[in-house]
């Protein structure tokens, strides 16, 4: 699956109406020098509205394409230790999110097949801001769209 080079902040509605949003954004290891652009945590507390996505999170998002099992995507979840995962079309591009909500209401509640791909389970057509946007812009889409969670992958 190819790398997501660019953080982008993820928005999807699942079937019951619901929005969920999540910010996505490419690994960079902790010893990664900081650039004269990045932002210090001292700036980050003067103004955290005003900083670009790119500079609140260094962890990659967990990820899998949309054809894989249930069961592995479940397994990338536990390993990867997170309530999420983005799921990826053909060419590597966001499809869709799947959460432990999701697992709950799709998976567990409806006693859907495992083996089945991710695709029937997930929550498609994710929202998506540059990762130039700064905070205040995801928190605006956050609320135009009544978004109750989100998840940083």
């Amino acid at each position: 699956m190819p790398a997501l080079h660019s953080p982008r902040l993820l928005q999807c509605t699942n079937p019951g109406g619901l929005p969920c949003l999540f910010l996505v954004v490419s690994a960079m290891p902790d010893s990664t020098p900081l650039s004269p652009n990045t932002p210090t945590p001292a700036s980050l507390l003067a103004d955290p509205l005003a900083t670009p996505l790119s500079a609140l999170v260094r962890r990659g998002p967990v990820a899998c394409s949309q054809d894989n099992p249930v069961r592995e995507a479940l397994e990338l979840m536990r390993r990867g230790n997170v309530g999420s995962i983005l799921l990826t079309d053909p060419d590597g591009g966001p499809a869709g999110m799947f959460t432990l909500k999701d697992l709950r209401d799709r998976v567990a509640l409806s006693a859907c097949d495992i083996e089945q791909p991710m695709r029937r389970v997930m929550t498609p057509n994710p929202f998506s801001l540059p990762d130039t946007a700064p905070a205040f812009e995801a928190a605006l889409a956050m609320a135009r769209r009544s978004t109750s969670r989100r998840g940083a992958a």
